[in-house]
């Protein structure tokens, strides 16, 4: 088998596996939905709503008890399902979500994955690479299905293969300097955003014309992608199994 890479064999060997549940065990930070993993997990995406750091106001809410953020199941399973093609890079293509119940806490998971489809494709910058999807269902300690996702990745080449041919060099993106002042105003928002909570929106009290109140984020900085790491993937080695 040719490492690193894409061509009819490690293809074939790949789609072999199409149907096949795969073994998870490598993928996981954690498996329960502790108070301190919800709370870190919270930290690390900079969201301090009550539902998931206060344990009593949990209760109170709908939900019965505290809960954790939904994407907090990244951290039970990253949904990177690329099998084979060994020394392929993987590139994340994208999750599609469907919840059907709160994460609550202390409840724990099992996740059971498949491999559904491998689509060949070919494009400018490589002659030949490879979508893998796969599906996972996220079931807790009493066999509940909670959540099921459709995650992508990209199978691409390394090397010469990813750069551009000549004529095709991108001018390359000028990121945006924020001035102190924007920084300034980013942050009085955030901090001035209002919070409903626990009181109710009746239907009386709504009118045409009324806005939703706007969520702001700041600017996306390297310490915001190391903080998201370290909820969801913490120690593990990049790309877990398939890495």
């Amino acid at each position: 088998m040719t490492w690193g890479q894409i061509n009819d064999e490690t293809l074939a060997a790949a789609a072999e596996l199409i149907g096949v549940p795969l073994r998870r065990n490598h993928m996981q930070w954690i498996e329960t939905a502790s108070r301190d993993a919800i709370r870190h997990f919270a930290w690390g995406i900079g969201d301090n709503n009550p539902m998931w750091l206060d344990p009593d106001y949990g209760p109170s809410s709908p939900a019965g008890t505290m809960v954790a953020p939904p994407c907090l199941l990244y951290a039970i399973d990253s949904t990177i399902v690329a099998p084979k093609l060994a020394g392929v890079q993987w590139i994340y293509a994208g999750t599609e979500w469907t919840w059907y119940d709160h994460i609550r806490m202390n409840d724990t998971f099992k996740v059971d994955v498949v491999f559904t489809k491998q689509e060949v494709k070919t494009g400018r910058r490589f002659g030949k690479w490879a979508l893998q999807t796969g599906e996972l269902d996220y079931i807790n300690q009493h066999g509940q299905l909670i959540a099921s996702a459709v995650g992508k990745c990209a199978r691409t080449p390394r090397g010469d293969g990813s750069k551009p041919k000549k004529g095709e060099e991108s001018q390359g993106h000028v990121p945006h300097r924020y001035e102190l002042s924007e920084l300034a105003d980013i942050e009085e928002q955030i901090l001035s955003e209002p919070r409903r909570g626990a009181e109710p929106l009746y239907w009386e009290d709504i009118v045409v014309g009324d806005t939703v109140p706007p969520v702001i984020k700041g600017p996306l900085t390297i310490t915001d992608i190391i903080a998201w790491y370290s909820a969801c993937q913490g120690a593990l080695h990049y790309g877990g199994v398939h890495g």
